[in-house]
């Protein structure tokens, strides 16, 4: 299903545009006492992407608006549009698994704003508004630099900057990639177990994509 509307379209990327920032400013206030070190915390820099790629959306789809309001609107390249989809489904899954058996020790105002609210905003963008396209697996990589990045960056950073603790007084973001608190082995177990999940995630996406986009129906034969 695809809303045909460039109107509904606009007015649906400014509302996920006004989410993005709102989430940034929860974030920036609440994170302010370690500075840079916010962009640690992965629902900063997911908002900060979101808000990106909704501005982007916002001004192709207003030149599209002189085509008149009805019609598909205007999208961005598809590998670049869906990566902000992967990345919400990613961070929607990782804090509802991370999150639900605590029995919601995790659902904050901000949290819910950036962890669920944004997520399912940004998944329902694609789900509405994107016309569907087959693409091939060899996008993943790409899709995948950005969490490969961001590993490298935590783990490392206790080094680079060894008097910067985060809001948790450790210098690490997460607990489960805290090597002050799980031995060495137990970490790399639980970033393996994250690599899979990230890995799975990105195949299972592009198998929908490429479902609703008709790539794996059985095509008829006329006789």
């Amino acid at each position: 299903m695809i809303v045909r509307n460039r109107l509904l379209a606009l007015l649906y990327r400014i509302g996920g545009l006004a989410l993005a920032i709102s989430a940034i400013i929860f974030w920036g206030r609440n994170t302010s006492s370690i500075g840079i070190h916010a962009l640690c915390y992965v629902p900063t820099l997911l908002s900060i992407y979101s808000s990106i790629i909704f501005s982007l959306l916002i001004i192709v789809t207003a030149i599209d608006l002189r085509k008149g309001c009805w019609g598909i609107a205007s999208g961005l390249y598809m590998p670049l549009g869906m990566s902000l989809t992967f990345y919400s489904f990613l961070q929607l899954v990782l804090h509802l698994g991370y999150s639900l058996p605590t029995g919601g020790a995790f659902f904050s105002t901000g949290e819910v704003l950036s962890c669920v609210l944004l997520p399912i905003i940004s998944i329902g963008e694609w789900l509405l508004f994107e016309e569907k396209g087959t693409i091939g697996f060899s996008i993943l990589p790409a899709w995948y630099l950005f969490p490969s990045l961001y590993l490298m960056l935590v783990i490392s950073r206790p080094s680079l900057w060894s008097n910067a603790p985060l809001l948790n007084g450790t210098p690490y973001p997460y607990s489960f990639m805290n090597f002050d608190l799980f031995p060495i082995w137990q970490v790399f177990v639980h970033i393996g177990v994250a690599t899979i999940l990230i890995a799975g995630l990105g195949v299972g996406l592009i198998f929908l994509n490429n479902f609703l986009a008709g790539k794996y129906r059985k095509q008829r034969i006329n006789l």
